[in-house]
């Protein structure tokens, strides 16, 4: 089966051209000094010519956590390609790095062999947001795109699972893997976007109905649906009992977030005596002048942060819908431009909300909720309240053998 190039480049390109606000200056020669320094720092990691029936890939740790379970479920079968950050997995000869230095050296000769395909791509598309490198990301993904072929001709899979349907790796390991007729299964790793691509993998299994619904309005191109819940949280669901007057407070940031506004919070919250735990996204380097005043956190997985916390303020992030599973309160501070990304507050799993420091400080001292807050959660997470709750990687695993 070939693949069409120019629909896997738009695919892959698609988030980009929703998303981008800030002018991006990468180019042919980001790619350069790219291949450059994965080789002096001498990452020149090599090619697996293992056969297993079980192909994962994992380009951030987050998505390694979306599908952590299900690959320790099938690890005797399986083969796993990561970016390269620590794991927290046992080494073995089928965990193996994934070359950048091959995909940005394709990259390379992708941009001058398939140039005028690139060029006729940025003709057609660059009206829609001039923001955003065309050009760059769509030798990127070529790049990717051939070395992908050459892994998964190599692994020779039966099936090949993916955390995420729209970074530019995961893109290129999906068209390679329909090019190869290898059936490909999609896990979430976090919600759903109304800007994500329309859902393209042979089986998907997704969190609940609100991402199900999400995609129906996106687009589903012959994908077969199940809706199983969230195999990360099994074990997490209704784990935590938050106390009321709240006095541990969790921060958490990710790299859109205005840390200057999250610093002002923190002060103004300290003031009130209240205990504030931080933690910050693995992407973000700011320092924040209070840190010393706070306890950083960074455990494992996010759950394990939320023990012993009685709220979370934070941003446009998935740590809400995290939050919500486990039982814990959220408020959703809004510093970037923009607003409920994830539909958090539109569906009710957050019930406040506030671009002002000062207005989240009044929220606080008046908050008095006492409900379940992980049933809001049943619309994100379909297992919540069934026989399978807190089961969702072993109903997954069962489907897939009976395929």
């Amino acid at each position: 089966m070939r693949i069409n190039k120019v629909k896997m480049i738009y695919h892959g390109i698609h988030v980009d051209l929703k998303r981008d606000k800030i002018y991006d200056k990468r180019n042919f020669l980001t790619i350069l000094i790219k291949l450059l320094k994965s080789i002096f720092s001498l990452k020149l990691y090599s090619l697996a010519f293992f056969k297993q029936k079980h192909f994962f890939f994992f380009n951030t740790k987050n998505q390694f956590e979306a599908l952590k379970y299900i690959y320790n479920e099938l690890n005797i079968s399986s083969i796993a390609y990561y970016h390269g950050y620590d794991l927290s997995l046992d080494s073995n000869k089928y965990l193996r790095k994934y070359p950048f230095w091959i995909s940005y050296l394709f990259s390379l000769v992708a941009y001058f062999y398939d140039y005028q395909l690139i060029s006729n791509i940025n003709k057609k598309l660059s009206f829609q947001n001039r923001n955003t490198s065309i050009k760059y990301v769509s030798s990127i993904i070529l790049g990717h795109y051939y070395l992908n072929k050459i892994i998964l001709s190599l692994s020779n899979p039966k099936y090949l699972w993916l955390s995420n349907d729209h970074s530019y790796n995961n893109v290129a390991f999906l068209f390679a893997s329909k090019e190869l007729l290898i059936p490909s299964i999609y896990i979430q790793h976090a919600s759903v976007s109304p800007i994500f691509p329309s859902l393209r993998f042979d089986y998907a299994f997704l969190d609940g109905r609100i991402a199900y619904n999400t995609y129906k309005k996106i687009g589903i191109c012959g994908t077969k649906v199940f809706l199983y819940g969230i195999p990360k949280m099994d074990g997490w669901i209704n784990r935590y009992t938050p106390d009321i007057p709240i006095l541990k407070i969790l921060i958490c940031v990710n790299n859109i977030d205005d840390f200057q506004k999250f610093e002002k919070l923190i002060d103004l919250l300290l003031q009130r005596k209240y205990e504030i735990y931080l933690r910050k996204h693995p992407y973000v380097n700011y320092n924040f002048l209070n840190e010393d005043k706070v306890e950083l956190l960074n455990q494992n997985t996010f759950m394990e942060t939320l023990n012993g916390i009685d709220l979370m303020i934070g941003g446009d992030s998935n740590v809400h819908l995290e939050a919500a599973i486990t039982n814990v309160p959220s408020i959703y501070f809004s510093t970037s431009h923009l607003w409920d990304y994830y539909g958090f507050l539109k569906m009710g799993l957050i019930s406040y909300a506030s671009t002002d420091e000062n207005e989240i400080v009044s929220i606080i001292e008046n908050y008095s909720d006492r409900d379940e807050v992980y049933y809001r959660a049943k619309e994100f997470c379909e297992s919540i309240g069934t026989d399978y709750q807190n089961k969702s990687t072993k109903k997954i695993v069962n489907e897939v053998n009976n395929f």
